[in-house]
């Protein structure tokens, strides 16, 4: 079954397959359930990129995953967020037809070891490069400003006390919200602004503390040249009680 997400194609009806439509590149990229390469589309031959996910190396949860993540970036019509554009379920593969980003990671740029699903739009410095975020596989959905989540989820060095009590307390879980987002972007700032992540540590159990009680510092060298106010802007984000943080609104 195929079937697209937006204005450019129609609904694929059950006999029409990704292959009829797009020829397939290069390898882009690897991940532990999918490969992602370039592809043309037979007609507009606009170039995309493509998550193929062999249903073999799959367990029906990752099967149900995958169609929860599509289900939100149908919802998601934004400049900085991977589109969506297309998306065909088949007796060995599942296909996601996306924005083809040619700028690598952002933080190639900086460092290795922060997350790779923020993405550039292209390699060359001062041509316009804009950011994407790709990658919704963790991504949960929330209706309103009350409701919560459970769920131990995240790269690890940006995640936020509530979930770092919930992974050291899992039988004990309590529900957070999206305060947790503010404090990944708070964390992503940090790093931003000074080329250092705030609660580093080689040893997981010393920065899973030093998450739950926001200790972290503006040493020099890293932040000689920032701003009071943009310190202010971080450290308001990066405080332990999430209603102590900068609120989203949905």
């Amino acid at each position: 079954m195929g079937c697209c997400l937006t204005s450019w194609c129609d609904f694929r009806p059950r006999s029409e397959r990704f292959r009829e439509h797009y020829e397939l590149g290069k390898k882009l990229g690897e991940g532990a359930f999918s490969v992602v390469r370039r592809a043309i589309h037979k007609e507009t031959k606009k170039v995309y990129a493509v998550k193929c996910y062999r249903k073999t190396r799959l367990t029906s949860r990752d099967a149900e995953d995958i169609h929860y993540e599509v289900s939100i970036l149908q919802q998601m019509h934004h400049p900085n967020i991977i589109n969506l554009y297309g998306f065909y379920d088949e007796p060995e593969y599942f296909y996601m037809v996306m924005d083809l980003v040619e700028g690598g990671e952002l933080f190639d740029e900086l460092l290795e070891k922060v997350p790779d699903n923020i993405l550039l739009t292209s390699r060359h410095h001062g041509d316009g490069a804009s950011i994407k975020i790709a990658d919704f596989g963790f991504a949960k959905q929330v209706e309103n400003d009350h409701d919560t989540l459970l769920s131990s989820c995240g790269t690890p060095e940006y995640i936020a006390p509530e979930i770092v009590h919930n992974v050291l307390h899992r039988e004990h879980k309590t529900p957070y919200g999206k305060a947790v987002d503010i404090w990944a972007i708070g964390v992503m700032t940090f790093f931003l602004l000074s080329g250092v992540t705030p609660f580093h540590s080689s040893n997981q159990s010393v920065m899973l503390r030093k998450i739950g009680q926001a200790d972290f510092r503006f040493l020099p060298p890293y932040w000689d040249n920032v701003s009071d106010e943009a310190k202010a802007f971080v450290a308001r984000m990066l405080t332990v009680n999430p209603k102590d943080r900068y609120e989203l609104h949905i």
